[in-house]
């Protein structure tokens, strides 16, 4: 039993007697054969759609109950970037972006997100689609109508019939952070006198105040290095 890519399977049929199959017993044999091979590879294809519709299902609820923002978007036009439309946006996206994503979902890039559209982001999308291949974009800054301007770690994964996955995470709030952080290190560093800096991981607990900063004229203050 053969389909176009080859053998998948046998029918053995055995009778006692020596000659015992004619030209008629092989033809009928040979129909047999054709319709068990027909049973085995509808059974197999059954399989298959039930174990897509399976990983379709768990991708779905992994993607739902996510807290990391991710998005689907797929590309309408091989030929034109800008067409990528948005087919799924998790509940978690309103968190990371403040975008609603009823408001965008269905929309092309450039009705739904325009200043992301103008963006080399579509770009980039389209390339992970046609390669096959993940791309990191980094840090992307983006500013959403007359909401405020956000810093964005992106990073797109294939999917596919066309598609594309984009894992986002908001940082703006942890880019600030740093920033501060290096600016009250350097005040620290130059200061004459003793310089601390605690941070109070909870707001419950005093007893959480982690130290952050430490400057050369506290050793010299306390002689704890």
């Amino acid at each position: 039993m053969e389909d176009n890519e080859g053998l998948i399977g046998i029918l053995d049929v055995q009778a006692v007697e020596v000659s015992r199959f004619d030209a008629s017993d092989v033809q009928t044999f040979s129909v047999l054969a054709g319709q068990v091979a027909s049973a085995v590879l509808n059974a197999r294809a059954f399989e298959a759609v039930q174990e897509a519709e399976r990983q379709a299902r768990l991708l779905a609820e992994v993607t739902q109950n996510s807290s990391v923002g991710i998005y689907v978007y797929q590309l309408m036009d091989e030929a034109d970037p800008k067409s990528l439309t948005l087919r799924v946006a998790n509940p978690a996206t309103f968190e990371v972006s403040g975008i609603p994503p009823e408001s965008i979902l269905n929309k092309r890039m450039d009705e739904g997100t325009p200043d992301l559209a103008t963006s080399p982001v579509p770009e980039v999308y389209t390339q992970v689609i046609r390669s096959g291949k993940p791309a990191y974009l980094g840090e992307v800054s983006y500013k959403h109508l007359d909401g405020p301007e956000n810093l964005y770690e992106v990073f797109a994964f294939p999917l596919p019939n066309r598609s594309v996955g984009i894992n986002v995470q908001n940082i703006t709030a942890r880019k600030a952070a740093e920033r501060e952080k290096g600016i009250l290190a350097g005040v620290a560093e130059n200061s004459p006198v003793g310089v601390y800096v605690y941070r109070l991981e909870d707001m419950n607990d005093p007893l959480s105040l982690r130290l952050l900063v430490a400057n050369p004229a506290s050793e010299n203050a306390t002689g704890v290095a």
